[in-house]
């Protein structure tokens, strides 16, 4: 049996908090490893976007 190991990603500096029924990333371990990514606008940590690409 192969048992899959996810561990949630969520930065807690620099952009807006994830929610009870959000996560930033999850990366999924066993066989391989895979990193799934939310499609999320940059928002910094105040939930506003920033004025620039670099931003």
């Amino acid at each position: 049996m192969i048992v899959m190991e996810m561990i949630v990603h969520n930065p807690a500096e620099g952009l807006y908090a994830a929610t009870d029924d959000f996560v930033h990333a999850i990366e999924v371990r066993n066989p391989s490893r895979f990193l799934f990514i939310a499609g999320t606008m940059g928002l910094d940590s105040e939930g506003v976007p920033g004025a620039t690409l670099e931003e």
